[in-house]
């Protein structure tokens, strides 16, 4: 194996894995499920969105705001 194998090798294993979506603030983990979402009461014309999601995981469910 080359030096730059290696290299990638030892990044892939140290890189966090690919999750889209937001983390819960309260876990860290990426059991949110969208449960509301409305337009920005000031920056909505500009296309800003308020989303509120509910974290799935047994021993939490905290909301959390984005």
């Amino acid at each position: 194996m080359t030096p730059l194998e290696q290299l990638k090798a030892a990044s892939a294993r140290l890189s966090p894995p690919d999750v889209d979506g937001p983390i819960c603030q309260c876990c860290g983990r990426h059991n949110l499920k969208l449960v509301d979402e409305r337009p920005h009461p000031i920056y909505g014309v500009l296309g800003v969105t308020c989303r509120t999601f509910r974290c799935d995981a047994v021993d939490c469910g905290a909301l959390t705001v984005d």
